[in-house]
């Protein structure tokens, strides 16, 4: 494993704390999501940006594509 490959797991892992404090039972706004649920739809998001050539920031804006994409998963 190389050392780019590690920072871009710790950024992935912060990037999944970032979310959790938001949407976990005790974020800003509560709704339950799960460390899973969230590593899955970052992976979603991440596929999506990629498939529309664009770059995954770790943004406000990614947080809440990953929000929306794990209500989607829940209907």
């Amino acid at each position: 494993m190389t050392l780019h490959e590690v920072t871009k797991m710790t950024d992935l892992q912060e990037f999944a704390k970032y979310c959790s404090e938001f949407y976990s039972d005790v974020g800003i706004y509560p709704m339950g999501a799960t460390h899973e649920e969230i590593l899955i739809a970052t992976g979603v998001r991440m596929q999506d940006c990629k498939n529309m050539k664009i770059e995954f920031c770790g943004d406000s804006f990614d947080r809440e594509s990953v929000r929306d994409i794990i209500l989607g998963n829940r209907i």
